[in-house]
């Protein structure tokens, strides 16, 4: 383990931070133990943002007084992906790995809650099938089984396929993180409400976004569309929380259904006239949800 991170903006308050190797690569992870007592977290964010997304929503929360860790996914600032990673590389089980490998040295192999986002989403789930006593709970907000997106993320999975459309999707994430009000009008185009996010989360977000490596970034999406975590869900002993926005454009209402029916003990919460963008359109909701689920988990018995 060495050190491995560059610090979010000061009112931010970011926790020490190190990283992990995992198949290569250098998995980025904000460490919110210290002065923690509670029941483990876990938290994974999602596509083409960072390790930092959580840490910024959980200030001044009930979760964020347990303890944590933020794990960043693989080829994600500020992770770090080796030479030649592509997608052949990307699996159902290198994503439990990034997530499990971490959870299991930072708490010690304690079983832990695990709380992701889209993407993050699917790796809960993949520890939660691969791992199964590592998980005493899964919470997968717009999480998916199978990685074919839809909309603009969609989009993105379709131009990663062959060489000119990746170099089409590099140059337009170029365009991205060069102009601010692109990258809010991408974001708002997975909402479906105005998105409302603090200017400090934002800032974070965007700088962020500009430090990705962005062939390697491709590589991992082009490598998501292939892969189906539906078999090995039935292998999921852990209790799971299902939360979607009911107008999600790119995890669709069937996908989530299809988790639902897969999962042996999933509880499906959909969030009215919402989108993929959680933290940006109903963030309160969400978190007083996943605040519940963790108390209730955490019993005794």
């Amino acid at each position: 383990m060495s050190p491995h991170f560059q610090e979010p903006p000061p009112e931010l308050q970011p926790a020490v931070a190190c990283s992990f190797e995992v198949r290569g690569h250098q998995i980025a992870v904000v460490d919110g133990r210290a002065g923690r007592t509670g029941p483990p977290l876990v938290f994974a964010h999602g596509i083409a943002v960072s390790a930092n997304l959580w840490p910024a929503l959980l200030q001044d929360t009930r979760l964020g007084e347990l303890p944590w860790i933020s794990v960043s996914l693989p080829a994600h600032f500020p992770s770090e992906a080796p030479d030649g990673f592509n997608r052949n590389d990307v699996t159902e089980d290198f994503f439990s790995e990034c997530l499990a490998t971490p959870a299991r040295e930072m708490f010690g192999g304690e079983p832990v809650h695990l709380i992701g986002w889209s993407t993050g989403g699917f790796a809960a789930l993949a520890v939660a099938a691969h791992q199964p006593d590592l998980a005493a709970s899964v919470v997968a907000l717009s999480g998916f089984a199978r990685g074919k997106w839809r909309s603009h993320l969609g989009t993105w999975q379709f131009l990663a396929r062959w060489r000119p459309g990746q170099f089409v999707l590099v140059t337009a994430m170029k365009v991205y993180r060069r102009f601010r009000w692109m990258y809010r009008g991408f974001m708002q185009g997975l909402a479906r409400q105005k998105l409302e996010l603090p200017d400090a989360v934002f800032d974070m977000l965007f700088a962020d976004f500009g430090q990705h490596e962005l062939h390697a970034l491709t590589e991992l999406i082009a490598g998501i569309r292939k892969l189906d975590l539906t078999d090995d869900l039935a292998h999921v002993r852990a209790p799971v929380l299902l939360l979607a926005g009911s107008r999600d454009k790119v995890i669709r209402a069937a996908e989530t259904q299809h988790l639902q029916e897969h999962v042996p003990q999933a509880r499906l919460v959909e969030i009215p006239d919402t989108g993929h963008i959680f933290y940006g359109e109903a963030l309160a909701e969400n978190l007083h949800l996943i605040e519940e689920w963790i108390e209730a988990q955490s019993q005794p018995g």
